[in-house]
């Protein structure tokens, strides 16, 4: 039998070490816990863009983030949102894992957000690099984000945290996206 275990955040804080390990440089990340930014000013920072609630999960979740030196500035709480949170189940018997997401306050994200959430536009325009993974946006969040970067003149970067055929599935709960051109304007974006 699996025994669950939640983790708050989903990928984040997986996502915003990796970029500040990997680079060595600061780290700004965009929305729903999913973008990062990064800067070459001293002293090196990381920045989420996201939105949590005022919730455990989201205490826990900044908590940690502030540990790792990354900025809490960008990450709007609000006290009627649900912070993002991934149930891992283990079999015992064979190590194997699944993980299940609820991408929380994350799913409400719309790409005329970044654009009008003065946190994230800031974030965004400090930045040297903005990057950001298929895995809690909408697709057209997603390239609202890179379009930002790109439009600042900033490296962008995307990540595929799902495979493509589970973020576009039209109909279905878990899709990201309602075709394939949302999918390619995330790619080209990025570029």
């Amino acid at each position: 039998p699996a025994s669950p275990e939640s983790l708050p955040g989903g990928v984040a804080l997986n996502f915003l070490a990796w970029a500040r390990i990997a680079s060595r440089v600061p780290a700004a990340a965009g929305p729903g816990t999913t973008t990062t930014t990064t800067t070459r000013r001293a002293p090196a920072t990381a920045t989420l863009l996201a939105i949590q609630g005022a919730d455990k999960p989201g205490e826990f979740l900044r908590e940690a983030m502030r540990r790792l030196g990354v900025s809490t500035a960008a990450t709007l709480v609000r006290g009627d949102a649900h912070t993002a949170v991934s149930h891992v189940l283990r079999c015992g018997a064979t190590g194997e894992r699944s993980i299940v997401m609820h991408r929380g306050a994350t799913a409400t994200i719309c790409a005329p957000d970044i654009e009008r959430t003065p946190a994230w536009v800031d974030a965004i325009a400090a930045a040297d690099v903005v990057a950001t993974e298929i895995s809690q946006l909408r697709l057209v969040a997603v390239a609202a984000v890179l379009a930002a970067g790109q439009a600042r003149k900033k490296l962008t970067a995307l990540d595929f945290d799902v495979p493509w055929a589970v973020a576009v599935a039209p109909g279905r709960p878990e899709s990201l996206g309602d075709s394939d051109a949302e999918m390619l304007e995330c790619i080209r974006a990025a570029h």
